[in-house]
């Protein structure tokens, strides 16, 4: 029981602005959201 406990205050907080929920799509299409130098993903960047 005191592993669980100490598993839990050891979480980070969750931040819910844009910046979190774009990192899944960083890993694709860079971090500044344009497209990489095969065309393959479409640029992000502009896009709300």
């Amino acid at each position: 029981m005191l592993g669980a406990t100490a598993l839990a205050q050891a979480a980070p907080p969750f931040r819910d602005d844009m910046a979190q929920r774009t990192l899944a799509c960083t890993a694709c299409h860079g971090e500044q959201g344009r497209a990489g130098p095969d065309g393959y993903y479409p640029r992000l960047a502009g896009k709300p």
